[in-house]
């Protein structure tokens, strides 16, 4: 996924880090956060949206792509969809933080 300025016509950076496609990407309201979701693996990661530079990646999903996220306009949370149907509120803050991250709260269909 790459990242262009608005501004000017360049690339700035390229989020890098999944093994399969970026399927998703939700930023937040100010552009500081990148949320972005793997297609085959499962796996979100966090991005600081001015360097590209990846902050957090965790598998949200054993068995199911990400196909859908939201970064809330607070930044403190993430809310991720998967193929399954499951829905999955994340804390951000958390996320940056911990090894183990865990969902707040997921509901399943």
């Amino acid at each position: 996924l790459k990242l262009w300025s608005h501004k000017a016509d360049f690339c700035f950076a390229e989020l890098k880090a999944q093994d399969s496609a970026i399927f998703c990407a939700a930023f937040s309201p100010d552009s500081e956060v990148i949320a972005t979701g793997g297609l085959r693996d499962g796996l979100v990661a966090l991005w600081n949206g001015r360097t590209g530079e990846q902050l957090a990646a965790w598998q949200a999903e054993e068995t199911s792509g990400v196909i859908a996220a939201r970064v809330l306009h607070d930044k403190k949370t993430l809310y991720t969809t998967s193929w399954n149907g499951c829905l999955r509120c994340w804390d951000i803050s958390e996320a940056l933080s911990s090894q183990a991250k865990k969902p707040k709260k997921s509901v399943f269909p």
